[in-house]
């Protein structure tokens, strides 16, 4: 299973340890380092998805295509996360259908997208997945993303989106995955996910956190402090370590090692 590591703005050439890429919107239009980098990697064969900035701009950007296109158009990612809000809102996905549509028709793309499901408890997202197959007659969402803090649907914050993906069986046929993040541990949730054939993908800053302070890709607790894109630096030594654990984890815990 692919994943991207997520790093700080001094080290974006550790994500380079995978081919596979989750680049963030919000770092995108802030950072010209970052920019470049991603925008060679895409033309060097990596894969890239593109986020939508819902997490890091608290919301306020996430709903808009007017940011995203842009940014699509100057990156040419494989993978487009389309706008979203923080309750499922199918009047939201309509237009997301509808703009798609235009997208395909106005502009020479190979874009596929990735629709987030944003609902609180089991039965919310059986009827959001519903909908997308009932109103998605041209089938222009191929993604489904679920987000690390759906891990809260299993005891122990470990499982709950491999019950989901089980649970909808169904309803997520045909759908390629990707879990958004990594809620605590990332090598106890990658072992949830690798047996899911329809699981594709992940992504997390956990492992920087982890590793740049010393610790193994399995010493999760206590968990690592928070992530600052602009300020983490550290020395080549620990850059040599983190790209060793990298490596280690696509490698033992993602089944593959690029």
């Amino acid at each position: 299973m692919r994943f991207s590591f997520i790093v700080p703005e001094a080290h974006l050439e550790l994500s380079g340890v995978s081919k596979f890429h989750l680049v963030l919107s919000y770092y995108y239009l802030r950072s010209r380092p970052y920019q470049e980098y991603y925008k060679q990697a895409k033309k060097e064969g990596a894969y890239i998805i593109l986020d939508n900035g819902f997490h890091e701009h608290g919301r306020i950007w996430s709903d808009d295509w007017r940011v995203l296109l842009p940014i699509a158009n100057d990156l040419n990612p494989d993978v487009i996360v389309v706008p979203e809000r923080a309750d499922a809102d199918f009047n939201l996905l309509l237009e997301n259908l509808s703009f798609i549509e235009f997208i395909r028709k106005e502009i020479t793309t190979d874009w596929e997208f990735m629709y987030v499901l944003r609902g609180q408890w089991f039965s919310e997202l059986a009827e959001e997945l519903e909908f997308l197959r009932a109103n998605d007659t041209e089938k222009a969402i191929t993604w489904i993303g679920l987000h690390k803090d759906m891990e809260r649907f299993a005891k122990g914050n470990t499982g709950g989106r491999r019950a989901i993906a089980l649970g909808l069986q169904d309803l997520l046929e045909g759908y390629k995955i990707h879990m958004l993040g990594i809620y605590k541990d990332p090598v106890a949730e990658m072992d949830t996910f690798l047996d899911l054939p329809d699981v594709m993908s992940s992504d997390s800053a956990k492992p920087w956190r982890m590793c740049s302070r010393g610790r193994l890709i399995t010493e999760a607790k206590p968990f690592p402090q928070s992530f600052d894109f602009h300020n983490d630096r550290v020395g080549k030594g620990t850059l040599e370590f983190v790209a060793g654990q990298f490596k280690h984890f696509l490698a033992e815990y993602c089944g593959n090692s690029s």
